[in-house]
């Protein structure tokens, strides 16, 4: 974390970054107590990634800032589009799940693994499924 640190990624304390994690950029801020597991990859290149107190990443999650304009049928990998992701504190992301672009997951959310989120995901939830859904509310 020393490492990522001196290259300008603001680290809280007592946080848990496994070997194996790719975090591309330094427009990152991770909280306290976080943890993002082995296989995770960050593409933060272009777009802010907000990760809170207390979130747990598991293993090989894809946090995705940037898309492509798709409207040109000649090119439809056209101009880049690049929003922001901020995973609330509590929030747990399971293993293999996907977060694209804009996306915010709310305080104590959690996405179920294996799924792709698409659109905002309200705090003290459970959502899975391709794209994630509301599956069930939690007590807050």
């Amino acid at each position: 974390m020393l490492v990522l640190r001196l290259a300008g990624v603001d680290i809280g304390l007592h946080n848990y970054i496994a070997h194996g994690v790719t975090i591309m950029g330094k427009n990152m801020h991770v909280g306290y107590r976080a943890s993002i597991n082995v296989g995770t990859i960050i593409d933060n290149r272009n777009a802010h990634v907000w990760i809170g107190d207390q979130v747990g990443i598991a293993i090989g999650v894809r946090i995705i800032t940037s898309g492509h304009d798709y409207s040109d049928p000649s090119v439809r990998a056209g101009r880049g589009i690049h929003e922001p992701i901020r995973i609330e504190s509590g929030a747990w992301v399971g293993s293999s799940v996907t977060i694209l672009q804009g996306v915010t997951i709310g305080a104590g959310a959690i996405v179920a693994a294996g799924a792709v989120v698409t659109k905002d995901v309200p705090p003290n939830t459970i959502v899975a499924g391709i794209p994630a859904r509301v599956v069930r509310e939690m007590k807050s």
